[in-house]
């Protein structure tokens, strides 16, 4: 809400991946732990179902990156305003995707 009051014209992206790999990405950087502890940050997002091993399993990890990537989703239409824009990173079509929310061209976008 206080985003949104400050910022009412503001440009919103939603960058989301393939969630597989996303949870690969946590277990690499060694934040699955971080996760498991993360329940108290956002109770509404968050049902940890067994936390006794102190790390989340890969359904959970989806689960919860689903849910957030839905929660910006409804913020964003609550408020017409916003120019949102969601793009799949992973994609081959990410650059086009940005091309045409931004007016640049997609070779700008992208892995180098």
């Amino acid at each position: 809400k206080q985003i949104y009051h400050a910022y009412p014209n503001a440009t919103w992206i939603l960058n989301l991946r393939n969630t597989t790999e996303w949870a690969k990405s946590v277990t690499r950087a060694g934040v699955r732990e971080k996760f498991a502890n993360s329940k108290d940050l956002q109770p509404r997002f968050w049902k940890l179902k067994n936390n006794k091993n102190g790390t989340v399993e890969n359904w959970e990890l989806h689960d919860f990156f689903n849910r957030q990537a839905d929660f910006i989703r409804k913020k964003a239409k609550k408020h017409p305003s916003i120019h949102f824009v969601e793009v799949i990173i992973d994609r081959s079509d990410a650059g086009e995707v940005l091309e045409n929310a931004f007016g640049i061209s997609r070779n700008c976008w992208g892995k180098r």
